[in-house]
C-alpha cells in the first residue's frame, strides 16, 4: 500500500490569498500603491518567501520585528518606503483569518483515492486543524489527520512522519510527502525516509529535493514518475 502525505498551509489550503500573491495583497489592504508590473509583483513575493524560508529557525521567528523586517524587504522590491512596512504588519495581525481550498487540491486529493492511495498529513497546526477540515469539506478525502499539536511535535521530527504512517499503515518508502517548506518538509520527510515532493510556486528554493513541482497539477506526474522508480 501506498500513500501520499501533506502539508496543509499554502499546500492544500491557502489563508486569505495564495502566497504568490499575498504579500501584495496586504501591501494593497494597506493602501500603498502597489505597482501593477507582475513581475515586479513576483520578485517581491519571491523576496519575502526567501526571508521566510531562510529564517525558520530564528529565535524571534514570527515576532513583530521578525515580520516587519520582512515586510520591509518586500516593500523596497517594490520600490516603496520600508519605512511603511508597520502597516502592512497591523494588516496582517488585524484582518480576521480566512483559509480556502487550493482549486486543485479536491480533484488532486480525490485522483490519488482512486489510484489506492491513503492520505494523511503532517501539518504545523495549532491542534485545530481536524476541526478545519471539517469545516472546509476535506474530511472525506483525508484518511489521518497530523497535527502537531496534538502530535506534540512539529515537522522537521521525523516522529511526526512516523506517528502519521503508522497511522496509516503505510512504510515510509511506500511514501511521498508533498510541502512547500524545504526546512520542514524535505528535510523533515527525508529524515523519515519518505521521498519529499517540494511545492515551490515562486521558483526561489535552491536547495534540493527528490522532486520539486510549482502547482499541485504537476504532482500527478510527480505520482506517476515515481510509481515507475517503485517498480524498478
Amino acid at each position: 500500500m501506498n500513500a501520499v502525505l501533506f502539508d496543509v498551509g499554502d499546500t492544500l489550503v491557502h489563508s486569505r490569498v495564495h502566497k504568490r500573491d499575498r504579500f501584495c495583497w496586504l501591501c494593497e489592504q494597506a493602501g500603498l500603491p502597489v505597482p501593477a508590473d507582475p513581475l515586479a509583483r513576483i520578485r517581491a513575493a519571491q523576496a519575502v518567501e526567501r526571508f521566510f524560508q531562510a529564517r525558520q529557525s530564528h529565535p524571534h521567528r514570527l515576532t513583530e520585528a521578525w515580520w516587519i523586517e520582512q515586510n520591509e524587504i518586500g516593500l523596497e522590491a517594490l520600490g516603496l518606503p520600508p519605512y511603511r512596512a508597520g502597516e502592512v504588519y497591523r494588516v496582517h495581525v488585524e484582518l480576521p483569518k480566512r483559509h480556502w481550498i487550493d482549486p486543485e487540491a479536491v480533484p488532486l486529493l480525490t485522483w490519488l483515492r482512486e489510484r489506492g492511495y491513503r492520505i494523511g498529513l503532517v501539518s504545523n497546526w495549532d491542534g485545530t486543524l481536524a476541526a478545519s477540515c471539517r469545516a472546509l469539506g476535506l474530511s472525506h478525502l483525508v484518511d489521518y489527520v497530523g497535527d502537531s499539536a496534538v502530535f506534540g511535535s512539529p515537522k522537521p521530527d521525523p516522529a511526526f512522519f512516523h506517528h502519521v504512517l503508522a497511522a496509516l499503515g503505510v512504510a515510509p518508502d511506500h511514501a511521498l510527502h508533498v510541502g512547500d517548506s524545504w526546512g520542514a518538509d524535505v528535510v523533515g520527510a527525508q529524515a523519515a525516509g519518505v521521498s519529499a515532493v517540494l511545492l515551490d510556486p515562486l521558483d526561489c528554493e535552491e536547495r534540493p529535493a527528490d522532486f520539486v513541482i510549482r502547482d499541485l497539477r504537476e504532482l500527478y506526474e510527480t505520482v506517476l514518475q515515481w510509481e515507475q522508480g517503485q517498480e524498478v
